[in-house]
């Protein structure tokens, strides 16, 4: 009658709960480019969670979350960051992260953002949400980008100002999947004319483009901004036409 934390290696199963003495029960949720295990475990009404190092046998403690939790939700980059969202006792939504370098950060969610869900986080650290926002009690996107105190609501910048949307997916260069009823929207992060995402459109994307000049099939990270499938004249009058801060 416990759920126990364990990894399968080439058929060899490992109980993590046993190995590591964990008290609770437990889970192992993600695997990171480096092979640590991201764990959660609850004992006493508290959820702990960890990444396991598995090469030194490393427990590192991320966060504990108190009794009264509710709506708990966890989700990693490979890069080994961590997105939580949950509601507490007293009922109020809250959105943090996790990485190596800045530890915990929390989000100053404003007051119209009523539930804050942890959808995905990105390699840089940006966190995609989907949110129930006041006064309408509509759905929407939320994203926390990299290095900002406070979420930005999605919305306005999709197709005819929805009321209603959600984030589906968002792959670890901030591209996020949006649902507008029944049509889907890639959601760049980035102005598509600033091509090494430094925050500007200047002559280092030219020499960008100029290096991709003639190229097909590039995907959509590429030089070919107007996405017709070639590099080419098109393509820098977008980027002139671009030139400076990108907002």
């Amino acid at each position: 009658n416990q759920l126990r934390a364990m990894t399968s290696f080439y058929g060899i199963v490992t109980d993590l709960t046993t190995e590591l003495g964990l008290k609770g029960h437990s889970s192992a949720r993600f695997f990171d480019e480096n092979n640590r295990v991201l764990i959660s475990e609850y004992v006493d009404g508290f959820i702990n969670c960890y990444w396991y190092d598995q090469t030194s046998d490393e427990l590192i403690e991320i966060y504990s979350f108190p009794p009264g939790t509710y709506s708990f939700r966890m989700v990693a980059s490979s890069s080994g960051r961590v997105a939580f969202s949950w509601t507490d006792a007293k009922n109020s939504s809250h959105l943090l992260r996790w990485s190596d370098d800045s530890g915990i950060e929390e989000a100053a969610l404003s007051e119209e953002i009523i539930v804050a869900t942890a959808v995905a986080i990105s390699d840089d650290g940006t966190v995609a949400s989907q949110g129930l926002i006041h006064p309408f009690y509509h759905q929407e996107p939320i994203v926390w980008h990299s290095g900002e105190d406070s979420p930005v609501l999605l919305n306005q910048y999709l197709p005819n100002f929805p009321l209603s949307s959600q984030v589906e997916k968002m792959n670890n260069n901030g591209e996020m999947l949006i649902k507008i009823s029944s049509e889907y929207f890639l959601l760049n992060s980035h102005c598509k004319a600033d091509l090494n995402h430094d925050g500007s459109v200047n002559v280092s994307d030219i020499l960008l483009l100029i290096d991709a000049w003639g190229s097909t099939d590039l995907g959509l990270c590429s030089s070919d901004i107007d996405s017709d499938g070639v590099v080419a004249v098109s393509d820098l009058l977008v980027l002139i036409d671009s030139w400076g801060e990108c907002e």
